[in-house]
């Protein structure tokens, strides 16, 4: 069985009970004239994107590198990812603009028909929530992306249930535009979660937890290195960090530069895990431009 058969399996679940959630709560909406619930049903339809956009994104980052693609689609689930965070945080606003003008002009609300559709959504968001939740320690962000959202529909319906609740113990159909409100806060929120680790991959930053200062005392510390400069470290997927350089050696080593790129491979390997490392060398003599790139 291929080993991207479960991640697939498990979105094309999530798939079908986002579609059965989304047709539960627009007619709610539509019955009950909700527009904490009609503007979740707006979230749960980009949902219904944002996964078929992710089973795409997980097909297509198997596809083997081509000629103009030498490492192949496995930035697809990143892009995938940053899209997804967009969507939400767009959702997120127009789900907050609607709200204070409901707020403002406030419109009658069946509390009976929210709750008993709030209580039902609840429990399938839950269990969508449950079959995308990813290893702890996965790096798939795309994934992580999709679990964001559904994560986001479960505090939305709870917090539509509460709303739900207080009308019906007050009367004030005010708490449905505040949940609305609510719940495009926590949208934002998980927007912004969903969009930064993608965003940090596509602008080529840093791995997070990586330190250029700790990678150049990892080089230096080798008997047979001079000097460490162009170093960059950027990560071509989550799983997968890259590293460039330029090492200077001194002229007895220039004759061994294999030993010592072996040896520096392993070393960056053991302490930093990366593993695709493209190293220059150079001699002692070698006159080249600083890099730009700060020491400490």
């Amino acid at each position: 069985m291929h080993t991207h058969d479960g991640p697939t399996r498990q979105l094309i679940w999530a798939l079908l009970l986002t579609g059965a959630i989304f047709v539960l709560q627009l007619v709610g909406a539509l019955m009950s004239q909700s527009l904490s619930l009609l503007s979740n049903a707006g979230h749960l339809f980009t949902d219904l994107g944002s996964i078929g956009l992710a089973l795409y994104a997980a097909k297509v980052g198997q596809h083997r590198p081509t000629q103009e693609l030498s490492y192949g689609y496995s930035r697809s689930g990143i892009v995938a990812a940053f899209v997804n965070g967009l969507i939400l945080a767009a959702i997120a606003i127009a789900l907050m603009i609607s709200s204070i003008y409901r707020f403002i002009r406030p419109a009658p609300v069946n509390a009976s028909v929210m709750l008993v559709v709030t209580i039902i959504t609840l429990g399938l968001n839950l269990a969508t929530s449950w079959v995308l939740h990813p290893p702890q320690k996965s790096r798939d962000i795309n994934r992580w992306g999709v679990y964001w959202h559904a994560l986001g529909d479960a505090f939305s319906s709870l917090g539509i249930l509460l709303a739900a609740l207080l009308i019906d113990e007050t009367g004030w159909n005010g708490w449905d535009p505040v949940a609305a409100l609510a719940v495009g806060l926590f949208i934002l929120w998980a927007s912004w979660k969903t969009a930064r680790p993608s965003l940090r991959i596509l602008m080529e930053a840093t791995p997070e937890g990586t330190r250029l200062d700790e990678i150049r005392q990892t080089f230096l510390s080798h008997p047979d290195v001079n000097d460490v400069h162009h170093l960059h470290v950027w990560s071509i997927s989550p799983e997968l960090h890259a590293l460039s350089a330029h090492i200077r050696l001194g002229t007895t080593s220039i004759r061994d530069g294999q030993r010592v790129i072996e040896q520096l491979n392993h070393d960056l390997a053991a302490h930093h895990d990366i593993h695709h490392v493209t190293l220059q060398i150079e001699a002692e003599q070698h006159d080249d431009p600083d890099d730009g790139i700060p020491t400490n």
